[in-house]
Order: structure tokens, then sequence, then C-alpha cells
């Protein structure tokens, strides 16, 4: 994914990225804030990919139904299915990482008048 701010282009990856209150809000401890660049000041949004959805489902239902086959499976070939389900895991992962993440804005503008 790509953790820079849609406006200035500052790197936003492993930094800090405070927040302000929305407008009628109270300045301490506010019911609603907005990330905001700590660069250029401009409000952020997260902008989640449909595919983080589904690879999180993949991994909770896998893991869900691990359980309640590992008791019809054969004591010997549990460690194999373990394995071939961290398999799936991989492959579900780099695959939607190489068609959608890689390039994905993780950040979109608050407001749509901003830009």
């Amino acid at each position: 994914m790509k953790y820079d701010c849609p406006r200035c282009s500052a790197r936003l990856k492993w930094r800090l990225v405070s927040s302000k209150p929305l407008p009628g809000e109270r300045k301490v401890l506010p019911n609603q804030a907005v990330p905001v660049c700590p660069q250029c000041g401009v409000e952020l949004a997260h902008n989640p990919h449909w595919s983080e959805v589904v690879a999180g489902s993949v991994v909770a239902l896998s893991f869900l139904a691990f359980f309640p086959v590992k008791q019809s499976v054969p004591r010997h070939l549990v460690p194999w299915f373990a394995a071939a389900i961290f398999l799936l895991w991989v492959a579900v992962f780099c695959y939607f990482h190489f068609r959608y993440w890689r390039t994905w804005q993780r950040y979109k503008c608050f407001r749509a008048n901003v830009l």
C-alpha cells in the first residue's frame, strides 16, 4: 500500500498521524476526529480496499473451520492440514498484494473539494 499524503505526497508510513476534531466538536476528547497530515495539514480519511475484508474473511473462516475438521481428520494428517491452510493464506495475501494492494492509496482526502 502507498502510505503517502494525497495532497503533498509526504511519507506517512511509520509516522504518527495526529487527529483534529470535526467542526462543532469539543477540542478535548472529541466524539469524532479526523486524522491530519503532519506535513500539510490536510484532513485524511482511511481508504480500505474491498479485498482486505475478503482476505480477513478467508483467514477467519479457515481458522474457525480448522477445529471442527481437526476432529474428523486422522491425527497424523492434522499438521499437513494446518500447513495447507497456511499456504492458502500465503497465496491469498500474495495474490491481493500483487494485484491490488501494491498500488492502492491508503489515505484519501476527507473532503472532496480539498484537492
